[in-house]
């Protein structure tokens, strides 16, 4: 190995020491869109839901449909992801805890695009369209090898009214866990959200585009 690749592998390897990734990996990133519609008869009208991969969440968030129950009310989720790949959609009546396993009529299905064959009390008449690719501006709130630490950052956002969540990725042979603090298409937007990520004491957080 040359003078210049040795050069080259210490500056990688000196990225990738600290709390989080390399920030210089600020590449493109297309990200899928899939739209979610559907029916849903539920309290007042509010539905959670996750997106996940091998059991690991990917995606979560709640909405409200047009309308509370009894009535059956319409539903619309806009879901950006940048893998497709064996994704999972889960929607449930918000549980009292967002890490309680026991949904209540929690259905699942594979994000597809078509309609979906499945309802029940609480959902039905479930369709998925996808859509071209979209260039985001991903508002990442530190990267950690280690899970733990990712979670316990997801969890102080959350105390400071910032939702975030917690997205598995690979640089090389090295597993990361970035917390993911908003998506948005205008950069103005995401900068606004880093200001407001870096007042509550987070200097580390950075965006990928």
């Amino acid at each position: 190995m040359g003078k210049w690749s040795l050069f080259l592998s210490a500056l990688v390897i000196f990225a990738l020491i600290g709390s989080g990734e390399a920030k210089a990996a600020n590449i493109e990133t297309n990200q899928i869109k899939y739209v979610l519609q559907g029916e849903a008869r539920l309290f007042e009208g509010s539905y959670g839901y996750r997106i996940t991969k091998d059991h690991d969440v990917q995606l979560k968030g709640f909405g409200t449909a047009t309308e509370g129950g009894p009535s059956w009310g319409e539903f619309e989720i806009d879901i950006m992801v940048e893998d497709d790949d064996d994704l999972l959609v889960e929607l449930f009546a918000p549980p009292v805890r967002d890490d309680d396993p026991n949904q209540v009529d929690l259905l699942t299905f594979p994000l597809k695009e078509g309609s979906v064959p499945l309802e029940n009390q609480s959902f039905r008449n479930i369709s998925i369209q996808k859509e071209s690719n979209i260039v985001w501006h991903k508002v990442i709130a530190g990267s950690f090898m280690n899970k733990e630490n990712a979670i316990n950052r997801e969890k102080y956002l959350e105390s400071k009214s910032i939702d975030a969540f917690v997205v598995q990725t690979r640089i090389g042979n090295q597993v990361w866990y970035r917390v993911q603090a908003g998506a948005f298409t205008n950069r103005q937007s995401a900068d606004t959200r880093l200001e407001e990520i870096k007042a509550i004491g987070i200097q580390d957080a950075y965006i990928l585009f």
